[in-house]
């Protein structure tokens, strides 16, 4: 009699332990998704963190479509430019890096900026469907 009612006990507090154990995970920029989600992922955290917030030149409020379509214009046309000769501030925050990243990597900017360009395009034109 003992045995089973051991058993169901531990059987219980086993379920009981398990089941906060598989939680969903959190969506963020730092997470793995497959094809173009990650890039939109990848794009806002580049968006929010450079160009709009409470420091930023862009408020968070002013950030609409037609914001959106402005900064698209402004990044293709200095994809298809020379990216260090962009005068645009746009473009200077975007390739950015915090000075961390700048410490350990000084070669391949502007590779790397161009990366950033296309993950905030992507994350444009999927936000605004422009």
């Amino acid at each position: 009699m003992r045995r089973p009612i051991g058993f169901a006990l531990v059987l219980l507090v086993g379920l009981v332990v398990a089941l906060p154990a598989s939680a969903s995970g959190s969506i963020g920029p730092g997470s793995i998704k497959p094809g173009g989600r990650a890039d939109y992922s990848r794009g806002k955290a580049i968006v929010f963190k450079e160009l709009v917030c409470r420091t930023c030149p862009i408020k968070k409020r002013g950030f609409n479509r037609a914001r959106g379509l402005e900064i698209k214009e402004a990044l293709t046309k200095a994809a298809q430019g020379d990216l260090r000769r962009s005068t645009d501030e746009r473009v200077k925050l975007v390739c950015q890096r915090p000075q961390e990243q700048r410490r350990r990597r000084r070669r391949g900017k502007e590779a790397d900026c161009g990366e950033r360009i296309r993950l905030v395009i992507a994350y444009l034109d999927r936000r605004f469907r422009l």
